[in-house]
């Protein structure tokens, strides 16, 4: 992969399932890809209202429907365990 730093959005999703707003810079300390890559996949989460996005203010959380959502999940797995 030619050395590319590759984003994944399952650790973006991680990073922003608390549901508090997070900036741009401590996902980008976070994740350590190119600020593009890092815009481009918060434009992508908040076209499909999986979080939200403010680019003006440099801030994006998840949706409180998703993190309901991944909550619910990680109660339904600590169950099966």
């Amino acid at each position: 992969m030619s050395g590319q730093s590759r984003l994944s959005i399952d650790i973006l999703v991680e990073i922003l399932k608390d549901g508090d707003c997070h900036s741009i810079d401590e996902m980008l300390a976070g994740l350590r890809v190119p600020e593009e890559k890092l815009l481009l996949a918060l434009h992508f989460l908040a076209e499909y209202s999986i979080a939200e996005f403010a680019e003006e203010w440099r801030e994006a959380r998840i949706t409180p429907r998703v993190k309901t959502w991944l909550e619910s999940l990680a109660e339904a797995e600590a169950q099966s365990s």
